[in-house]
């Protein structure tokens, strides 16, 4: 489990990731506990992250490796970024963030660096304690409620107080807590704390939609699903920040079902994972409570050393969580 720390309208905000409840909503707490993350599948030149106790953004090279410096940051009050907790990014470079402490997601034009104020600020459209976020073919923009158990899906140019373009909700969607987000194909995949499963609906699913598969059950281990990424193959790779492990599943993967390859274990270095995306063979990792990305390849299975990580007080790294490519 890890701690996500956020501040909304000068009192704070405060919720259990146990798995067992809703958020509890406190007016005296500045620290909060919630379990999340969402990520995106794609081969680029840049990584960028999302820094939760920092409220910042840095990006790095791709391949980067060590105590290396980002080559842009994102921070400052200009930025509106308050608790940011996950991120995505357009074919063309527009930054998409969630922030917990507004209730807001911030865009930013490509190449942004330094104190930038955004070029858009999405609000309303039943946001509230977004956290995943993941965009489709068509740039349209999808973003998980943990409070409210519900997806709402914004057009590409969304600004300011809007009314969504549809959503996902009700109790047959069986969301419950839904933190991690992807889109894969025409298919959305959802990580949902409270009930530790992942939900499937098509990318077009709209009101109390029933998933068309859901990945559940004490075979699959899974405790926190907070992270997700596709593969060319269809496997589906998924963070647990309370298994400190990362899970692969087969494509179809449905019920009760175990992974087929497991990387767990103290030779990991894996500590709290939360994004992941996947780049030329390797699967990269956020690990918040020690400050670093470490790297793996694809195939990687059992308690084994990462090939490669960025962590040092050069990297700015400061509770990193969500990860995208581009």
């Amino acid at each position: 489990m890890r701690t996500v720390t956020w501040l909304a309208f000068g009192f704070a905000l405060s919720a259990c990731s146990s798995g067992s409840g809703v958020p509890q909503l406190g007016s005296s707490l500045k620290a909060a506990q919630v379990s999340r993350t969402t990520l995106q599948n794609v081969s680029r030149r840049t990584l960028y992250v999302v820094n939760n106790a920092a409220n910042s953004v840095t990006a790095y090279a791709a391949g980067a490796t060590g105590n290396v410096g980002p080559t842009a940051s994102i921070s400052g009050t200009n930025t509106q970024l308050n608790a940011p907790i996950n991120i995505a990014v357009s074919r063309k470079g527009k930054i998409f963030v969630t922030n917990l402490g507004t209730n807001a997601v911030t865009a930013f034009a490509p190449g942004s660096n330094g104190n930038a104020a955004p070029v858009a600020t999405i609000t309303c459209g039943g946001l509230n304690l977004p956290d995943g976020i993941t965009l489709d073919a068509a740039g349209n923009i999808y973003v998980a409620n943990l409070q409210g158990d519900s997806i709402s899906v914004f057009k590409p140019r969304a600004n300011g107080c809007v009314k969504k373009m549809r959503g996902i909700s009700g109790s047959n969607t069986q969301l419950s807590r839904p933190a991690g987000l992807l889109i894969s194909g025409s298919e959305l995949y959802v990580g949902n704390i409270d009930t530790h499963s992942i939900t499937e609906y098509p990318s077009s699913a709209r009101g109390n939609v029933a998933p068309t598969a859901e990945i559940s059950g004490s075979n699959t281990m899974l405790a926190n699903p907070v992270g997700l990424a596709v593969d060319g193959a269809g496997n589906l790779y998924v963070a647990d920040d309370s298994a400190q492990a990362i899970f692969v599943f087969a494509p179809g993967a449905n019920g009760d079902q175990s992974p087929i390859r497991t990387i767990q274990g103290n030779l990991t270095q894996l500590n709290g994972p939360s994004g992941i995306v996947l780049r030329k063979g390797s699967i990269v990792v956020s690990n918040p409570a020690s400050n670093s990305i470490t790297r793996y390849p694809e195939t990687a299975n059992g308690n084994v050393a990462p090939t490669s990580s960025i962590e040092g007080s050069s990297t700015e790294l400061n509770f990193p969580i969500g990860l995208a490519l581009h």
